[in-house]
């Protein structure tokens, strides 16, 4: 986040999720308190989408709101499980979706015990970095 915040000034950014995602986004909002908006626990479902709704770029795991953001056709970057495989649970036909295979998919078996920080930073960033400067897929 604090890279993507350096290379694009004019960015801000909004943190979704549940109450008890709240806490850990308190810890980003402290990193860029001028940049960074804490929604997690503030809205139900429906506000949550129109706030979804809003944005000009998405990055999430595979949960409803990466859902929403899919059916919105919203730009987004989408982070999936090697046990949920993108290839399978991916928006169809979104104009401008960059998903993410956990490095692990793939592999047999596959153990749910994989965790998604697995996932380099550096590969979100560069495809959100895409996506800001205007590739398309």
């Amino acid at each position: 986040m604090q890279r993507l915040a350096a290379r694009y000034p004019h960015l801000h950014f909004v943190i979704l999720g549940d109450a008890a995602t709240a806490p850990a986004a308190k810890h980003l909002q402290a990193a860029l308190p001028d940049r960074v908006v804490v929604a997690a626990g503030h809205f139900d479902l429906r506000a949550s989408a129109a706030l979804i709704g809003a944005l000009d770029l998405y990055i999430g795991v595979d949960t409803g709101p990466t859902h929403i953001a899919g059916a919105l056709g919203i730009p987004m970057v989408a982070l999936y499980h090697c046990a949920y495989p993108g290839r399978n649970l991916m928006p169809l036909d979104h104009p401008a979706l960059q998903m993410i295979e956990h490095p692990a998919s793939g592999d047999n078996p596959v153990g749910a015990e994989r965790s998604m920080a697995e996932i380099r930073v550096e590969v979100v960033e560069h495809a959100a970095r895409k996506l800001l400067e205007g590739e398309r897929r």
